[in-house]
């Protein structure tokens, strides 16, 4: 018997896009997903953004993991160049 696992590190920003904070329909869509109950009126501000923005994130990556796109080949440790500690090479 064989078990294979299989596994990847996803890397994203703590803030939020800019589109997603400049466009009023998307801030909405922050602070919607900042709430902690359905009947709770989040106030706009930089937390209450970043905070949307992590539950978006987790929620998406959860249910449609097939909707983020990487590159898991070699090119972004190419991409590092010498690091100075003399890994890569």
């Amino acid at each position: 018997k064989t078990l294979m696992v299989c596994a990847a590190v996803l890397a994203v920003t703590d803030e939020p896009p800019a589109i997603l904070s400049e466009v009023p329909e998307h801030r909405k869509a922050l602070l919607f997903h900042a709430r902690e109950d359905p009947f709770e009126v989040v106030a706009d501000s930089a937390e209450a953004r970043r905070k949307g923005w992590r539950r978006i994130v987790l929620l998406f990556n959860f249910f449609i993991p097939g909707a983020t796109t990487a590159d898991v080949g070699l090119a972004p440790l190419k991409r590092l160049g010498r690091f100075p500690f003399g890994w890569c090479g």
